[in-house]
């Protein structure tokens, strides 16, 4: 009985110095012929301008969009601030000028803020937020008005990141505000 645990134990340390030379081979084979991969991901940016026209005179604000300047589709919104000034920007009181076409196609108003309700494209505008801004009656110690659109996007995928970020959600032509539960 001795002989026969003795050629089991051989046999034993045998397969295990084959099963180590096999795959100790393997490996010393794998690392000299793969090549090492460049990580390539290149994060999205995120930002937007105001792309607006002025009057004949240059006094007041026409054709107002917001345009996707970063590389991946996002939501706009915006905020109008409006205030009459002092020749030298000091500000009056806080205006209320009137604005044709606001709010335009495509977007919808909520807590002050203008939501455009579709993604937009990277180097696409939105559809004007309104289309002429007249300034009416210039107040006492007033000597004109200052109308500064103030833009924001945030990434449209996943969507739950436009909640994330700002509270709301956005559907076609309306804006809600936003429950983690997806209501």
């Amino acid at each position: 009985m001795r002989a026969k645990t003795w050629k089991a134990l051989i046999v034993a340390a045998l397969a295990v110095v084959i099963l180590t030379a096999a795959v100790g081979g393997t490996m010393a084979w794998l690392s000299t012929q793969t090549q090492d991969l460049t990580n390539t991901f290149v994060p999205a940016k995120v930002t937007c301008k105001v792309d607006e026209n002025f009057t004949e005179g240059g006094n007041e604000k026409k054709d107002v969009r917001i345009q996707n300047t970063g590389t991946t589709d996002a939501y706009i919104r915006a905020m109008i601030v409006a205030n009459w000034c002092t020749a030298d920007s000091k500000v009056v009181k806080t205006a209320t000028p009137t604005y044709e076409g606001l709010p335009g196609s495509g977007w919808v108003e909520h807590d002050g803020f203008y939501y455009y309700t579709q993604p937009v494209a990277p180097d696409q505008t939105t559809s004007m937020l309104f289309t002429k801004c007249e300034q009416g009656t210039v107040p006492e110690g007033a000597d004109h008005l200052e109308v500064n659109i103030i833009c924001q996007a945030v990434q449209s995928t996943p969507a739950a990141a436009v909640g994330e970020a700002w509270k709301v959600t956005i559907a076609p032509n309306s804006v809600t505000a936003y429950s983690s539960t997806g209501n």
